[in-house]
């Protein structure tokens, strides 16, 4: 089977892919998640809704990846 280079973003407890990392976050919510929230994959915690652990990413963890130098 061909793997899709568009859905680049794979879930590790069943292996299936996704386009962007929100449609994975929401997967492993609704699949694999026991806990009600939403869990930063960067440092593990756990926000009530979507939107907050967006915010929480793009402020604390988004020089991550990047050359660019933390912006704290």
């Amino acid at each position: 089977m061909k793997l899709n280079p568009f859905k680049r973003h794979r879930c590790h407890d069943c292996n299936l892919r996704f386009r962007r990392i929100e449609e994975l976050m929401q997967h492993n919510q609704l699949a694999h998640c026991d806990k009600s929230g939403y869990e930063c994959r960067h440092c593990k915690k756990f926000f009530e809704g979507m939107e907050q652990m967006r915010r929480h990413i793009k402020q604390v963890h988004s020089y991550q990846g990047n050359n660019s130098s933390p912006n704290h």
